[in-house]
């Protein structure tokens, strides 16, 4: 398999401005090699807390490969807190308790 190593960072904060809105910025730098020629991800959201256990979560993400176009992707999510915990529901700039 060579001597290639993958290099990864993550940066984020998150903040509760009330008890039902947080919001959260996250950038994240991948490589394939030692910390070269990196794609850069940088993505911003908030979560808003409805009622009882439902909650609706806006997200921004832009995404800067090394060598190519950059992409811009916004996402609406509506849901239950409770799936948060299961694998494969995580958003990428929030994590919620």
């Amino acid at each position: 398999m060579g001597g290639a190593k993958a290099s990864t960072y993550c940066a984020g904060a998150s903040y509760a401005v009330t008890e039902n809105f947080s919001v959260a910025m996250r950038n994240d730098g991948i490589s394939e090699k030692q910390f070269t020629h990196m794609t850069m991800l940088y993505t911003a959201g908030c979560v808003y807390k409805l009622f009882g256990d439902c909650y609706i979560a806006f997200e921004y993400d832009y995404q800067k490969p090394p060598l190519s176009a950059a992409t811009n992707a916004i996402a609406v999510e509506f849901g239950l807190q409770s799936t948060l915990k299961l694998p494969g529901f995580q958003r990428k700039s929030l994590t919620q308790n």
